[in-house]
């Protein structure tokens, strides 16, 4: 059976919007790996930001423990020794 011009012709035509649609569908396809590669970078590096403060306050508040510790040692070895001299 042969194909008329027109029957050709309307292939050509399909075949040329299904090339079309998926160079579409692959451009956008390529753009929400790129959006998605780009959204887990900057949560990544938000993530990364936080734990870096969280460290950094981690840090400051075993400072200010060792501080505390440190004037509460004081205090009781002042007392001790108030306590001894009192005898």
């Amino acid at each position: 059976m042969d194909y008329s011009n027109q029957e050709k012709q309307d292939d050509e035509n399909a075949v040329d919007w299904d090339s079309a649609f998926n160079e579409v569908e692959s451009g956008e396809t390529a753009k929400q790996e790129r959006l998605n590669k780009e959204r887990e970078a900057s949560q990544a590096q938000e993530l990364e930001k936080q734990r870096a403060a969280m460290l950094e306050e981690m840090k400051r508040s075993a400072a200010v423990h060792e501080e505390e510790r440190k004037a509460a040692e004081l205090r009781q070895q002042e007392e001790k020794a108030r306590i001894e001299r009192e005898k």
